[in-house]
């Protein structure tokens, strides 16, 4: 199986998001208002260098906000 752009990016982002975010000890949680942005610039300094080692030539990173 090859791994794809997609998955990779994917994955490296929600792997950083996760690490960022307190790993599983934030597991079970509501969120308790915004993120702070210095937790956010780390989010995504971490997913492009992920995305960079990997070898992609573009990265970008986009945070969804969604309702449940």
């Amino acid at each position: 199986m090859s791994l794809t752009r997609r998955t990779f990016l994917g994955s490296s982002a929600l792997a950083a998001l996760t690490t960022a975010c307190g790993g599983d000890r934030t597991l079970g949680r509501v969120a308790q208002g915004p993120i702070p942005d210095r937790t956010l610039d780390d989010v995504v300094s971490r997913a492009l260098a992920s995305a960079k080692r990997g070898g992609a030539s573009y990265a970008d990173v986009r945070f969804v906000r969604r309702g449940t």
